[in-house]
């Protein structure tokens, strides 16, 4: 029942990153199966996304800082947490996390 973790399903309601189908990385285990893993550039936006909606925020930020993430990756990452659809509080929410990250240009770049 546990096999694999459905907790990101709620991504497919309002999309994943643009392109993100061309650069997953696929896995094969014997002849009969295929796994496609989300690569490291996929992974900083969508830790990112899940330090502000996920019940386990510390998790993602532990993950999303042992990706050493560039400056680059950021602007694009927050940009792309920005245009999901955000309550007022998560909007909030998310400046602060970018603050605390220490990325405050990003946040008053994205308007946040």
């Amino acid at each position: 029942q546990k096999w694999l973790n459905l907790g990101p399903r709620r991504l497919l309601d309002f999309g994943l990153p643009d392109g993100i189908e061309m650069r997953l990385v696929r896995k094969d285990y014997g002849p009969r199966l295929s796994v496609y893993y989300v690569g490291r550039l996929d992974q900083i936006p969508l830790k990112l996304y899940g330090i502000l909606v996920s019940q386990r925020p510390l998790t993602h930020h532990q993950d999303l800082e042992a990706l050493h993430a560039t400056e680059d990756e950021m602007k694009h990452a927050a940009a792309w947490v920005a245009g999901r659809p955000l309550t007022p509080g998560q909007r909030k929410q998310f400046r602060e996390i970018l603050w605390e990250l220490g990325y405050v240009t990003i946040a008053d770049e994205l308007g946040l």
